[in-house]
């Protein structure tokens, strides 16, 4: 009854668009919401027992008292929100949920609206954190907006997404680091040659070995840089890499030619006819052996006068467009808020074909036996009365904590059982449902009425068409009654007509 409680004092929508501009709701919308807000009693206790690290089915099996999982069910769709919303409390869960059946009540859900609810489940709970009742009422607002002014809303809602989306776009971006190293691969071909003493070829040598570096590894192969006046560099022993920028390495003496400086840094040779030269390091200071040396049949002509660049230059650029790809990764961030469930089926009415069958009776009786019987089974006539549906017999029954009334056709026969009472008056099931328990449970074992009948006391009559049997409900949204009607023959319509002479 509490959580029944809880889900009655979301605010009604119904009412609130009666005060509207908007057309009045029909009585199917009505009923239908009425549905929505018996399930979300469902989604508070699954959320509750989620909450306590319950599995899912000891969950189902504690909440609904060991009824029978269906798959697909109404009530499964429940149990299966609660578990998909592990961030949301058990009041924004209901009310989330409650919210959602209600915009497909008033066919305003679709994957806009649905999306921005979803955020404003997320943001009413950041505002009100600790206020149960407050995150309804704003959840509650919102979905009435949602359906009243749905452009409108959805823009408010998305233009106030809560932070944690931005946080989850800020940590989807790529690098700034990734960028930086692609932008620096092409090579530094339009460097100007410079002056420079002859030793120039040995500092230019490390910072050549160092050259592939500055470009993503991932993304262009490993070179063995090769410049006209510095091949017999090779025999020098490794060098730690210099980090020097790339203007700094092409740096000719003066009697290297101007082509050669950029093809020496980014033409890629292969390392093997190369590295076994062996020049001794004493001619290094000289360049004339050097270009000599460059001339050996093993190294590849291009190293001697090398073609145009262009090719190379076109390497080196090719891996960018995967970088500029990279913020795809953001993309679903806009979808994410999206539920990972299937889409909720609308929760109408059943068919009659999908009910149980009817009830013959209820314990030792049954309808349309002769009421003498139905004396002897009692063993009494039990309270005698008339009201203004006719004459009435009523027993107590649970050590008094429910009762029994039946009333008579007018052939003398059994034409009706109304048994009331809550957890605590212990009767045996009916249909897998028990006096006491949450309505939904009803719902997860009966289905749902085609038709609510207002009682006294803000009370309910669920009737199910085609069927012999009804459930009285509570303003809290507990079973506390089941009729078993004979409808084979007809009532006393009045006391008069069943008021002895």
């Amino acid at each position: 009854m509490k959580i029944l409680l809880l889900s009655a004092a979301v605010t009604s929508l119904a009412l609130a668009f009666g005060a509207s501009a908007a057309p009045a709701p029909t009585q199917a919308q009505k009923d239908q919401v009425e549905n929505c807000k018996i399930l979300s009693g469902a989604v508070f206790e699954f959320a509750e027992a989620r909450d306590k690290k319950q599995p899912k089915m000891d969950a189902f099996k504690s909440v609904t008292h060991g009824q029978n999982y269906v798959p697909g069910s109404l009530l499964d769709e429940t149990l299966q929100w609660a578990y998909a919303h592990p961030d949301e409390q058990p009041d924004t869960a209901s009310g989330h949920f409650y919210a959602r059946c209600v915009l497909d009540a008033y066919d305003a859900r679709n994957p806009d609206s649905e999306g921005a609810l979803d955020l404003a489940a997320v943001s009413c709970q950041q505002a009100h954190n600790g206020a149960p009742d407050a995150i309804r009422d704003c959840i509650d607002s919102k979905t009435q907006d949602l359906i009243a002014n749905p452009q409108s809303a959805i823009a408010a809602v998305t233009s106030a997404a809560p932070a944690a989306a931005t946080a989850v776009v800020a940590a989807q971006a790529p690098p700034p680091a990734t960028a930086t190293a692609v932008a620096a691969a092409p090579p530094p071909a339009p460097a100007a040659p410079q002056s420079a003493p002859a030793a120039a070829p040995l500092v230019a040598t490390p910072a050549v070995v160092a050259t592939p570096q500055a470009a993503a590894p991932t993304l262009i192969a490993p070179v063995v840089p090769i410049s006209g006046p510095g091949i017999a560099a090779a025999s020098v022993p490794p060098a730690p890499p210099i980090a020097a920028p790339a203007p700094t390495v092409a740096v000719p003496p003066p009697s290297a030619p101007a082509a050669v400086t950029p093809v020496a840094v980014t033409q890629p040779i292969a390392p093997a006819p190369v590295v076994p030269v062996a020049v001794p390091a004493a001619p290094v200071v000289q360049p004339a052996p050097v270009v000599a040396e460059a001339a050996s049949p093993q190294a590849p002509p291009q190293v001697i006068n090398p073609p145009q660049p262009t090719p190379v230059v076109a390497k080196a650029v090719t891996p960018q467009p995967a970088v500029a790809a990279a913020p795809v990764a953001t993309k679903p961030v806009v979808s994410a808020p999206a539920v990972t469930m299937a889409p909720l089926p609308s929760p109408h009415a059943a068919q009659p074909g999908e009910f149980p069958a009817d009830l013959a009776g209820y314990g030792k009786l049954s309808v349309g036996m002769q009421m003498d019987d139905a004396y002897k089974a009692l063993g009494s006539h039990g309270d005698t009365d008339y009201d203004d549906q006719g004459e009435v017999h009523t027993y107590m029954i649970g050590e008094d904590h429910g009762f029994m009334e039946l009333r008579p056709s007018r052939d003398g026969t059994l034409h009706s059982i109304r048994v009331v009472g809550g957890a605590d008056a212990h009767q045996p099931p009916v249909l897998s449902v028990t006096l006491g328990d949450a309505a939904f449970i009803l719902i997860n074992a009966v289905g749902l009425p085609t038709s609510r009948t207002p009682l006294p006391g803000d009370k309910e009559l669920w009737n199910y068409r085609g069927r012999n049997y009804a459930w009285e409900i509570s303003p809290g949204g507990d079973v506390i009654g089941l009729r078993i009607i004979d409808i084979s023959v007809a009532a006393p319509s009045a006391a008069t007509d069943a008021a002895p002479p």
